[in-house]
């Protein structure tokens, strides 16, 4: 959630820069860079984050598909 709403300010202040009222370039700033700190920071494996749920679902789609992979076969026909 906090990427995106930090993605594309960020984008757009990297795109079209500052513009000429402070408080905007301030709010714009702040909530850019911060979102997505607080979005780097809550991917951390630790268990009370989200990151802990999401790295393990991950880990798990990998392991199925591995499974969903075809054994190759170390008979005399193979090319291993």
């Amino acid at each position: 959630m906090q990427a995106t709403v930090g993605l594309p300010l960020v984008i757009y202040l990297s795109v079209f820069g500052f513009t000429r009222f402070t408080p905007l370039n301030v709010a714009m700033g702040v909530l850019g860079y911060y979102s997505l700190f607080v979005a780097a920071l809550n991917l951390l494996p630790i268990r009370p984050l989200d990151g802990a749920k999401a790295w393990y679902v991950v880990r798990v789609m990998f392991q199925k598909q591995e499974s969903k992979a075809p054994k190759r076969s170390t008979g005399w026909r193979s090319y291993r």
